[in-house]
């Protein structure tokens, strides 16, 4: 995504080939077959066989990941592995190699997440709107507000 109030980030945003990135973590995803991979794991991969993506940086393939989860196209295995900096990471299976025990985890990981975050967008839009009618601002910070409120209404329509 980009900043909506930013010409120049609407500008990068528009030279992103995002289906193509989606569609290589994916393959690097198939790949790693039934044991799955993570983050950082397919961020390697791309730069070994994919010459194209030798630049992608691990919080694009990260943003393409939660595409993928939202999506149902990766699970994630209830396992972690270490990284090269010695944290665990989360491993996550591309569906063809999904068993239904690790469907259903992503299913229980998942959707406590979106509620979460739906109940803070709630919340804060609440509060803005709340400031907005008690009038508690001046005019410059009533239309950043209101771009917020805007903001926090798209936020809300994505993750439903």
């Amino acid at each position: 995504m980009y900043q909506s109030h930013s010409q120049t980030s609407k500008a990068a945003y528009a030279t992103v080939d995002e289906q193509g990135q989606l569609d290589d973590v994916m393959a690097a995803f198939r790949s790693a077959g039934t044991k799955g991979a993570t983050c950082e794991e397919v961020l390697t991969y791309m730069h070994e066989f994919m010459p194209h993506r030798k630049n992608i940086i691990y919080g694009t393939v990260s943003a393409r990941m939660t595409t993928l989860k939202n999506k149902g196209w990766i699970f994630y295995k209830n396992q972690q592995r270490k990284t090269t900096s010695d944290k665990l990471a989360e491993v996550w299976v591309h569906e063809q190699f999904a068993t239904e025990a690790e469907k259903l985890w992503t299913a229980q990981k998942l959707r406590p997440d979106k509620e979460v975050a739906l109940e803070k967008i709630s919340n804060a839009e609440r509060f803005l709107e709340g400031m907005e009618k008690a009038k508690a601002v001046d005019g410059i910070w009533l239309t950043g507000m209101r771009h917020n409120i805007a903001e926090l209404k798209a936020a809300r329509g994505l993750l439903k």
